[in-house]
Parts: C-alpha cells; structure tokens; sequence
C-alpha cells in the first residue's frame, strides 16, 4: 500500500484530482484544511488535501500481509462514500447560498454544521430573486440565532464556587489564573483557590505559583473529603476556584470521583474546558461524555493553535451551551475574551 495526497483550493477540485488518477482502486485515510502562506506571509489562503491509499500492483507478489491490507482498505472505503454524500449535499442548496457553504467550511465550520444551517434558510424563505447583501444578512442572522448570547462568569451575592473541568492537556491551571487575576484586579472579592490536580506532575506547583503572585490562599484537595475541608477553611471567601483533575475522560474511576466534587453543597458554576484544535469525533465524544453534567458553560481554548474560529462555532452548536470566554494563548490575565458574536460571525463569512 501506497500513500499520496491531493491539494486544491475547493473540496471539489481535490476530489475531482482524486478521482481522476485513482478511480475506484484508490481510498481516502483523511480529509482536513490546511493554510498556506499568503503574500509577505500575511494574507492565508485555506487549501483542502486529501490524502489517499492504493495499491502497488508491482508489489502485490512480495507482500505476505496484502490480504490483511486489503480488508483495511475495505474497511476505509466508507470514507469515500462519506464524502460522496457531503458532495451531494453542497448541490442541494440553492446557487444564492451554495458559495457560502464553501466559505464557512474554508473558515473552519464544520461541512455537516455549515450544511445544516444553509439548508435551514433555503427551507424557511425563497431565495429566488434575493440580492446578495440580503442573502448576507439572512446567514448572519442565523450565525448569531445559534450562537445567541454567552455570558461570562457573573458573582452574586451567595458564596460562589468556579469548578473548572475537562479532558487532560486543555488549559483548565492557565484558564483559571487567568479568571483569578482579572477578579484580583476587580478588588471586589475575597477569592480562594482549591487544586483537586493531584494527578499532573507540576500542577500544584504551577497553581502554587500563580497564588503567589497574585497573594491568594490555596488549598490542595486529593478526595472529597479534602475538598470539604478546604471549603471550610474558606468559609469567608466571597469565590472559590477549583482546578479539577484533568485525566482520560474514558477513564469511568475519573468520571465517578468528578461526580463526587461536584456534589459539593452551595451556589456553583461548573465550566467545561473544550480545546479550539479537538477535531469533531472527540468533540462528539466529549459532548457525550460529560452530558452527566447538567447546567454548565463552556470555555474554549488555545483558540490560536485552530487558525480559526469555525472551531468555536463547532463547538456552541454541537454542545448547545453558553460559551463563557475562549482562550489565545498561555498569558496571564491577557489572553482569554468575551464571545463577539458580531466579530466572529463577520469572520466566519468572509471570503479569503
């Protein structure tokens, strides 16, 4: 088995260069949107690669494990069929809305999503005779009826404990920090910081160090018996932030004593950290995965290693909660903002 990839600028024109040398013998392994270097390095143009399995003929006879490979290839061959069906999909919709399916997919949204969402429209009102700028509005308008509003962390009256959650490697220390800091410098709270992330070699110690910087207290929390003590140790503090453990979300025991946390009494928001650069089956898994959760936001994060900000669409449209804040970047306090939906929407439609 042989690999080579196809790059072109539409999802169409790649398939089109597949399907023209491979014909049927080739499979698809993987489809993505790649960025290459504009004018002075400036202006990115998204580009689509697919990348392609086939078989060397000349190699069949030397092969002992060609058997083997074949019922791989059998097996990826759903791959194409997928996107044979994406393709059918795209010339479904009407011409006055089908070149903006290319331009939400080029920004990052996901071709089933941006799909859906098009089809909605065409569905609800006759595009016939529509001018484009109408047309604009009619997908904007629908761009912000999904991601309709966010609301960052509000602090009432009532003690109240931040639980910070999610997948291993998301942020959640660097996230809460920076949370930490802005309600420092706000200068209205008296704030204590609690780390359940005993598990991560250096956790509490980077926590440590942030609580240091910004003279807050911190307590560290190995079960939930810990975690009842640190909460009574901070009974005057007006916040609480908990760093929870961040580990394989399969891992059932993690889930289970998650479960125990958060049984906590007492005024809480839990805040599930989801990265910008998960591709969409861990997205579904995750959206399964912490279902169990109930009443939560969302935090996106490294938002800056996506190279775009579909990913944040992706995400509010799959989960179907509110989106607090999303992340650019490891500085603390500057790197983390308040949902713009006018400012992401503008970008999730402009022609590149």
């Amino acid at each position: 088995m042989k690999i080579k990839k196809y790059t072109g600028d539409t999802i169409e024109e790649t398939m089109s260069m597949f399907r023209s040398e491979m014909g049927n013998s080739g499979v698809i392994l993987n489809t993505r949107t790649i960025r290459e270097p504009g004018f002075l390095g400036i202006f990115k143009k998204h580009k689509f690669e697919i990348t392609a399995a086939y078989e060397d003929k000349s190699e069949e006879k030397n092969d002992e494990n060609l058997k083997e490979v074949r019922e791989d290839l059998m097996d990826l061959k759903t791959i194409v069929s997928e996107l044979n069906v994406n393709m059918t999909k795209n010339d479904e919709l009407p011409e006055e809305i089908k070149k903006y399916h290319r331009i939400l997919v080029k920004n990052g949204v996901d071709y089933n999503f941006a799909f859906s969402l098009l089809s909605e429209i065409s569905q609800e009102i006759n595009l016939k005779n529509k001018d484009e700028n109408t047309v604009i509005e009619l997908i904007k308008y629908k761009l912000n009826e999904v991601l309709s509003t966010n609301i960052p962390i509000e602090i009432g009256d009532m003690r109240k404990s931040l639980f910070f959650i999610g997948p291993t490697g998301v942020g959640k220390t660097t996230t809460l920090a920076k949370i930490a800091s802005s309600l420092v410098m706000e200068q209205k709270y008296n704030i204590g910081l609690i780390t359940s992330d005993t598990y991560r070699i250096g956790a509490v110690d980077q926590l440590k160090i942030y609580s240091e910087i910004l003279e807050l207290p911190i307590e560290i929390s190995y079960d939930k018996e810990d975690l009842i003590k640190a909460f009574e140790v901070f009974q005057d503090k007006d916040v609480l932030l908990i760093d929870t453990a961040g580990r394989n979300y399969n891992d059932e025991e993690h889930i289970s004593q998650l479960n125990d946390v958060l049984e906590i009494e007492g005024e809480k928001s839990i805040f599930l950290l989801i990265s910008a650069t998960s591709d969409m089956k861990l997205l579904e898994k995750l959206a399964n995965r912490y279902n169990f959760l109930g009443d939560y936001k969302i935090i996106v994060t490294k938002v800056d290693e996506a190279n775009d900000l579909g990913s944040i669409f992706n995400i509010k449209y799959l989960f179907d909660k509110e989106i607090a804040y999303y992340t650019t970047g490891q500085s603390v306090p500057e790197d983390i903002s308040i949902i713009d939906n006018d400012y992401i929407i503008e970008y999730l439609i402009k022609e590149i």
